[in-house]
């Protein structure tokens, strides 16, 4: 190996030029890239909130909006009433013209709230958004609760 790295055959410029190049792709599929600087991969706690609680927020003035992460076709069909769509992609490259200054409760038809947990975690931990909570029991708790929605209901049943 020192005869390599003392004759300059170019093979030790070539193997730190290949470890640049993972490490740079590494940077990117993780969201660098675009003017965007790269996020520790660490976890991210996200708090949830019952719909009862968002009802009482909506109710005192506290205005928190409501992001559905489902596909653009689930949400056209039917969605919170005032929602507005965030689809879920494993890396989100822009988050809409989500506001900053107010509460954002996400939710999904998941019932462990993952699509919808995942979105929150890369708005926090990539975005910077610092209030960002996942509806507990997602879109089927909050029609169990018969609460507003836009679009037609009836067909889900999923009242526990």
């Amino acid at each position: 190996m020192r005869k390599y790295l003392r004759t300059g055959s170019g093979l030790f410029s070539a193997l730190m030029l290949v470890c640049a190049l993972i490490l740079l792709t590494d940077a990117v599929s993780y969201g660098a890239g675009a003017g965007k600087p790269v996020a520790p991969l660490v976890a991210v706690k996200v708090e949830t909130v019952s719909p009862q609680e968002v009802k009482v927020l909506t109710d005192i003035g506290a205005n928190p909006l409501l992001v559905d992460t489902r596909d653009e076709e689930a949400f056209s069909k039917m969605h919170v009433t005032g929602a507005v769509n965030v689809p879920w992609k494993q890396v989100i490259a822009q988050p809409a013209d989500l506001p900053r200054n107010r509460m954002l409760v996400l939710y999904c038809d998941c019932s462990d709230e993952s699509t919808s947990g995942d979105v929150a975690r890369q708005l926090i931990r990539d975005w910077g958004y610092t209030q960002v909570k996942v509806l507990k029991s997602g879109l089927d708790g909050w029609i169990c609760l018969d609460y507003p929605v836009e679009g037609d209901a009836s067909g889900r049943n999923s009242c526990r």
